[in-house]
């Protein structure tokens, strides 16, 4: 501990990672708690093979111990902007139109602590093909019990609750007013289950979804859903704001209609430079979200490397936090930008990118700012960057403006300091071609 501060490494990586850092999981567990670090994440490039080596390093540290130590599981990624969405995680069909003939708008009365939820209301519209038109066919409204689940005994009762609400909605489309907010909560309850047990089953809500404030935003920036008190009459409305959407522009395609607004297609995503993200699992649902992005990067979007478009960041990132990692992340590469387009007058950039929309979105998507250390790869691979330094406390400041926590991550590859020159090494026998050694990224302890 320093200055009061305990500390905990957010940003490392195993032999599992990408330019194979030294790090067993089970060295660098023993490391921190030794240093009497409570925690520790792993974060790899590309890949999360490494988190069955930490599990098993972290229970058996465990065993006996009262104070027990946390293994928080993450992912370093490469993200690619598919542009402006509304329909998420639609399908994909390269040889057949797409048609939403079934969505559920979804309501939820949450108690004051943001966390939880007292009733559920939805209502469902289905296409009639034979008019070409949208009716609304069903309701659906409980009082919910719901609790954090602990992890053992019987479900909470939101459990049971979330198993009808998923039969009531089908393989239709889910949306409503902050859906992804309503996701992550559905998903939560859903999830409140001891699955060891073998006795119940997760429910996922993982039907694609619409963003109503995707469409204010990209589509029609006028219309608003209507009023309600009546928490079933929030839900019609807000389905019926989705209706009067399609049928205002004649199609119900979500693949054309993604598309009208600018959103990219996978070939045209490919052609967008990716930059880093950094995902760390909050729970049992962010470790289930985080293997189904990497499954759909290294599945769907893979191109000199497994990619992850942004949308589907958004659409599973319940219970994830969102890291904006090293300079190869786009707040970095942002504010490098304004500073050198500045002159390097430091103060000048700050107050630039404290009124700045595109900067002020970026920072308002990620829930942490990262900072790696001085002579870290960040700066050695980047030869047009002098002055590292002063852009790192250009985005410290700017964090702070934007009510944006800062982590220091060590970024680490292998464990001590005097290891480097093993890493030097493999990557010359690799003929990968570093600007100096990696003397920086190592384990810190502070």
């Amino acid at each position: 501990m320093e200055n009061g501060y305990e500390r905990v490494e957010l940003h490392l990586h195993s032999k599992m990672s990408d330019k194979v850092p030294l790090i067993r999981p089970e060295e660098a567990v023993a490391l921190a708690s030794e240093l009497g670090h409570k925690a520790c994440a792993f974060a790899d490039c590309g890949s999360v093979q490494a988190f069955p080596a930490f599990y098993d390093a972290v229970r058996r540290l465990n065993c006996g111990r009262e104070e027990k130590f946390k293994a928080i599981f993450g992912y370093e990624g490469l993200v690619l902007d598919d542009g402006p969405t509304v329909f998420y995680n639609i399908p994909h069909s390269a040889d057949k139109t797409l048609t939403v003939d079934e969505f559920t708008s979804v309501a939820l009365q949450v108690n004051e602590d943001n966390e939880t939820f007292i009733r559920v209301a939805a209502s469902k519209f289905r296409l009639d093909h034979s008019s070409n038109e949208y009716v609304h066919i069903e309701d659906f409204l409980e009082d919910v019990d719901d609790k954090i689940y602990s992890g053992k005994g019987e479900p909470c009762g939101s459990y049971f609750c979330m198993e009808r609400l998923s039969e009531f909605i089908g393989n239709g489309f889910i949306t409503g007013e902050d859906v992804f907010d309503v996701l992550g909560l559905l998903r939560r309850a859903g999830f409140g289950v001891d699955i060891e047990s073998h006795e119940h089953f997760r429910v996922k809500f993982n039907m694609p979804a619409i963003s109503i404030e995707d469409i204010k935003k990209y589509a029609c920036p006028k219309a608003v859903p209507a009023l309600a008190d009546d928490l079933t009459d929030k839900a019609f409305n807000a389905g019926k704001y989705v209706v009067d959407y399609m049928t205002g522009e004649g199609t119900s395609d979500p693949a054309e209609l993604n598309r009208r607004i600018g959103h990219k297609t996978r070939s045209e995503m490919f052609f967008c430079e990716p930059y880093n993200i950094v995902l760390l699992a909050k729970d049992s649902l962010g470790i289930y979200n985080l293997y189904r992005l990497v499954s759909e990067a290294h599945v769907n979007y893979l191109s000199e490397g497994p990619r992850i478009p942004l949308g589907l960041v958004k659409y599973y990132g319940s219970s994830l936090l969102i890291g904006s990692s090293c300079d190869g992340g786009e707040v970095f590469r942002y504010a490098e930008s304004v500073y050198s387009g500045c002159g390097k007058d430091r103060d000048r950039a700050l107050e630039i990118i404290k009124k700045d929309d595109e900067f002020g979105r970026m920072m308002s998507f990620y829930d942490y700012i990262e900072l790696q250390p001085l002579g870290g790869k960040a700066y050695l691979y980047d030869l047009k960057l002098e002055d590292p330094k002063a852009v790192n406390t250009l985005i410290v400041d700017a964090a702070e403006a934007y009510g944006k926590p800062v982590v220091a991550v060590s970024d680490a590859r292998y464990l001590e300091k005097e290891d480097a020159a093993g890493l030097d090494c493999i990557h010359e026998s690799l003929d990968i071609m570093d600007i100096d050694p990696m003397e920086a990224l190592y384990y810190r302890d502070t």
